[in-house]
């Protein structure tokens, strides 16, 4: 929940963006996290989702080239956002308070979210959300292998060093400072372990290339039987499997764990290849992933369950990193 004291600036600084978009008028606020997003529409009726930039996040040039990787997505039928170019034709423009701006094209659907997290919703219909969800990132793979970026494109790396370097992209896990000092030896153990895993499967060709990097329930619309990929701000280059790692993140506690990952890998491979030797380091990248976000809530102290999200982090990290060091450490 953001303060209003937040909502008022945020917004004030929403609506001098739209000296760049002329005819457009801010509709409503609609997140609040890594970017600041809101809804805006034009005379005719037409909405867009324009994107305060969190400030030191992501570069101009790295922007660029995520609104690059989107339009060539969209330009080969799949449904993402695209830019909206200002009055000047830029897909980039800044506020005069000096806020890096983005506006994307608005996508009709109702988020992942809403089936992921109700009863209401049955398990055969949240394991075809799945299915289709599977289908969807391998199309997202197969179109980025196909893009030929261009000379400036520059992204992440979600890669060996993205993940467990001396300065990992979503911060240094291990230095938490809530963490025990027993809690601290387990992060550094996995870190190390980890590293050597992953360090192995680049020398075997584990599948690597453009990905979303954050295919979660909220960065996922159902509309008319389609799921289609929204927040492409963390997309970069990483493995295929961290992208389906992601995709099942949530679901890796519950009792349906098993049934909607095989959802998942039946839609991907209904597109692409996905090999049983890779499929099976799934866990792995499950770690890796909750690692990572205990890195990522370091500094987000606006993020109004952080407490909750490192007791839930480090206690599925103490039973199943734990479990996971016993067997393959």
């Amino acid at each position: 929940m953001i303060a209003p004291s937040l909502r008022k600036i945020a917004t004030e600084q929403a609506e001098e963006v739209l000296d760049h978009y002329s005819g457009w008028r801010v509709n409503r606020l609609v997140d609040y996290r890594e970017n600041t997003v809101f809804e805006i529409e034009s005379r005719d009726g037409t909405r867009a989702a324009l994107r305060l930039h969190r400030p030191g996040y992501q570069s101009v040039n790295a922007i660029h080239s995520e609104l690059a990787f989107m339009a060539h997505l969209s330009n080969q039928g799949v449904r993402v956002p695209s830019p909206v170019l200002s009055d000047q034709g830029s897909a980039v423009c800044h506020s005069r308070s000096g806020k890096t701006v983005s506006v994307l094209t608005w996508l009709d659907g109702q988020p992942f979210t809403d089936f992921h997290d109700r009863a209401s919703h049955s398990i055969s219909e949240r394991r075809e959300l799945y299915r289709l969800l599977g289908t969807e990132l391998a199309m997202v793979h197969n179109h980025a292998d196909d893009f030929e970026l261009p000379a400036s494109f520059s992204r992440w790396s979600w890669d060996m060093d993205g993940f467990f370097g001396s300065s990992p992209l979503w911060g240094r896990f291990w230095d938490h400072p809530s963490l025990s000092a027993g809690q601290r030896k387990l992060m550094l153990e996995l870190r190390h372990a980890l590293r050597r895993r992953v360090q192995t499967l680049q020398s075997r060709g584990f599948d690597f290339g453009l990905i979303h990097a954050d295919a979660l329930p909220e960065n996922v619309l159902v509309h008319h039987g389609q799921v289609s990929l929204i927040d492409f701000d963390d997309c970069g280059f990483g493995f295929r499997m961290y992208e389906l790692a992601v995709a099942l993140w949530r679901v890796m506690s519950s009792a349906n764990a098993a049934l909607f990952a095989k959802a998942l890998a039946d839609g991907y491979r209904s597109q692409r290849t996905l090999v049983d030797w890779q499929w099976q380091e799934l866990e792995l990248f499950v770690l890796i992933r909750y690692l990572a976000c205990l890195g990522w809530i370091m500094p987000r102290r606006e993020v109004g369950d952080v407490a909750k999200r490192f007791e839930d982090y480090t206690a599925w990290l103490e039973s199943e990193g734990f479990r996971w060091l016993q067997e393959n450490g």
